[in-house]
């Protein structure tokens, strides 16, 4: 039966074509546009599964050809535009370029010699807490120290550190 259903559309399509296509070409405003979309619309029904009762043919043709207008409209809307697609071409480029990368790593190097000419115990608490991320109680219960003394060592610690930054950069 489906093999029936399929040659009386396979039929039908050939009959109707130019109707269904100047049917399209109206809606569509293109006839090219009509074209592929009738080609797609026998892709369907040939490549469809099991086809039941059909009363009209003809309608039938109509309204796939119609559902594959809405499904490519759809896929276009999906689509990114020329503009989408431009202004992803102009996002700016964050990647530091050599000089940047010089400058950080020069200023890194200006930290740890900073940092290297505090006493041992004033480094660890910068450390601790700028690395890892430890909070003024948490510095404080480790180095057993009073919140006040591990805030001194901390602003002694930056202060120190901005100060020689200044100086060689």
């Amino acid at each position: 039966m489906a093999d029936g259903i399929r040659a009386l559309l396979r039929q039908t399509f050939l009959t109707a074509y130019p109707d269904l296509k100047k049917s399209l070409t109206r809606r569509l405003g293109s006839e090219d546009a009509a074209s592929d979309v009738l080609h797609d619309a026998y892709l369907r029904v040939e490549c469809a599964g099991e086809i039941g009762a059909i009363q009209n043919p003809r309608g039938y043709l109509f309204r796939v050809a119609m559902n594959t207008v809405v499904d490519r409209q759809r896929a276009e809307r999906a689509r990114p535009s020329a503009s989408d697609i431009a202004e992803l071409l102009n996002v700016e480029d964050d990647t530091p370029d050599a000089s940047r990368i010089a400058s950080s790593r020069q200023g890194m190097q200006a930290l740890a010699a900073a940092l290297a000419e505090l006493p041992d115990r004033c480094q660890a608490i910068f450390r601790a807490a700028w690395v890892e991320e430890l909070t003024p109680k948490e510095l404080s219960e480790r180095f057993e120290l009073s919140d006040r003394s591990i805030r001194l060592e901390l602003r002694k610690a930056r202060e120190h550190c901005i100060a020689r930054i200044k100086k060689k950069i």
